[in-house]
């Protein structure tokens, strides 16, 4: 029996927005290579980054899919708040860059992109996070 393998599903989507961060010289001058998948150790000292996935699904209409939905998280966490947030801007300068969404739509961009959902900051085990939730398209 052949499984039939679709590559333009979105399983990757965080190691894909991993190594985009990873790429960044000035998000690796912050935290170094401390840019985990899904979990960091909890001793993990000064200021690091998780990226995970946070949904997966297909969107579907009466005539069957019409696209898949991917969203990825990222959190930045520091013991200093300004700074937090100061690896947030980074991280969706990075991602999102601030562009346009509706030029991407009318110039038919087919690359993969992420685009700024959603975002909360918070204080857990000692230190500040920042949350920043990116649909992949």
């Amino acid at each position: 029996m052949s499984i039939y393998l679709d590559n333009n599903r979105k399983w990757h989507t965080a190691q894909w927005v991993r190594s985009k961060l990873l790429a960044c010289e000035e998000l690796r001058e912050l935290v170094g290579n401390k840019i985990f998948p899904v979990i960091a150790r909890e001793d993990t000292p000064g200021d690091y980054i998780i990226v995970y996935r946070s949904a997966y699904g297909r969107e579907r209409d009466k005539s069957g899919d019409t696209h898949s939905e991917a969203y990825v998280t990222v959190l930045c966490f520091s013991d200093d708040y300004d700074r937090s947030i100061e690896l947030a801007k980074l991280v969706d300068a990075v991602l999102d860059g601030g562009r346009n969404d509706d030029v991407g739509k009318t110039m038919g961009w087919r690359e993969t992109r992420a685009t700024l959902d959603e975002s909360e900051e918070g204080h857990s085990d000692g230190k500040f996070f920042q949350s920043l939730t990116f649909e992949i398209s």
